[in-house]
């Protein structure tokens, strides 16, 4: 008993020094899960996080004793989906509340059973990370040792979930908030670049990668439009470290090659694609593009020059799925539209330099060109005199 005790005020202390070290949720996790372990004698510990938009569990994080030798079953852990009620994951999830396991071996809601009992695990638990009624995700650890259910660790584990809930949420706003200001500073920071647009070409470039990394993308690129819409090409392409260009093999293209791209883009949708592999099969020929330039997810805003389409920008990830964040997303159609702004200037700023220099009536070269060439023709003669 006294040993049992001993036990439980080790996983709360260990708890409160781990989540009052801790700067990220990123840094505190693997950490929570080896005092936890280490605090309650158990081997292995693992962090399960919630997909909201298909309602399964992933495995995010394992910790294990370094002693211990269980490569399929960690293995197992990383890669299995568990949906809602299914194994101790999703049993914990289902039913919003800690969960005991005496063995492992002889529960018939444990899928990773044979595996478990082949490299020697059998007494585990598992308990919610709560904010209110959200479940941010779960927490199971494992013993080598058949483990008689302790009701007080159990209702103890519930308290740890919240405290790491709560830990989660402030951080979670603190890098919200951080990340707010960053890309306002950002989006700032390009639409000075286009006050003038003597360097339209070098503004772009780092407008593209100033949002590219702030947004972790691989490739940040602008496509523009010509010819009244039927041929685009890429003009600008941003590239982060180890990522592969794809400018010379995306230039010249005709529009009709990507017809639901271009139906979205016409209509003004934004195109957010979380995994390429998933795409519908109306987008057939844009799936077999992004899978050419091994793009696993993407997104493209369209770019309006005076209310017509002029491009788009997009940004890809080479290296894993996933969403953009809705808040980001906002953000970067802002930077669309800076960009569509700059092009519909510098667009205006070269009509009325024709304009100036070319007849109304013939569009022939007038008296002010002549001039104006004559000029830096006596100029430069000049210069090689000397």
């Amino acid at each position: 008993e006294f040993r049992r005790i001993k036990r439980c005020k080790n996983v709360l202390y260990a708890t409160t020094q781990v989540l009052a070290e801790s700067a990220t949720c990123k840094e505190v996790i693997p950490k929570i899960l080896q005092s936890i372990c280490e605090s309650l004698e158990w081997d292995l510990g693992a962090f399960w996080t919630i997909d909201i938009k298909t309602n399964e569990l992933r495995c995010a994080e394992v910790w294990h004793k370094p002693s211990l030798k269980v490569p399929e079953f960690e293995a197992l852990t990383r890669h299995t989906i568990f949906s809602p009620g299914v194994g101790l994951p999703g049993s914990v999830y289902a039913n919003r509340k800690p969960l005991w396991i005496t063995s492992v071996a002889s529960d018939t809601n444990f899928p990773r059973a044979i595996v478990a009992a082949k490299e020697g695990l059998q007494g585990a638990l598992g308990f919610p990370i709560l904010i209110g009624n959200t479940i941010l995700g779960i927490i199971e650890f494992f013993s080598h040792a058949i483990q008689p259910p302790d009701e007080d660790l159990l209702k103890m584990m519930s308290s740890v979930g919240c405290q790491i809930g709560q830990f989660i949420e402030r951080k979670q706003s603190e890098d919200a908030l951080k990340r707010r200001i960053d890309f306002e500073k950002t989006m700032a920071s390009i639409s000075t670049k286009f006050i003038i647009l003597s360097d339209f070409n070098n503004a772009i470039f780092k407008s593209l990668a100033d949002a590219g990394q702030l947004s972790k993308a691989s490739r940040a690129y602008l496509f523009q439009f010509r010819d009244s819409g039927n041929i685009m090409g890429i003009t600008h392409e941003w590239c982060n470290e180890g990522v592969k260009p794809e400018f010379e093999h995306l230039q010249n293209l005709q529009s009709t090659m990507f017809p639901w791209l271009m139906l979205n883009l016409l209509a003004g949708n934004i195109i957010h694609i979380a995994d390429v592999s998933k795409m519908s099969p109306d987008a057939s020929a844009e799936k077999e593009e992004f899978e050419r330039e091994n793009i696993k997810a993407i997104l493209i805003l369209p770019v309006y020059a005076e209310n017509e389409l002029a491009g788009f920008i997009g940004f890809d990830n080479v290296v894993t799925t996933g969403a953009w964040q809705e808040e980001d997303v906002a953000r970067l159609r802002i930077m669309a539209e800076i960009i569509g702004n700059a092009i519909a200037r510098k667009k205006a700023e070269a009509l009325i330099t024709h304009m100036a220099y070319h007849d109304s009536l013939t569009n022939l070269p007038n008296r002010n060109l002549f001039y104006d060439r004559l000029q830096v023709a006596l100029v430069q003669a000049k210069r090689n005199e000397r």
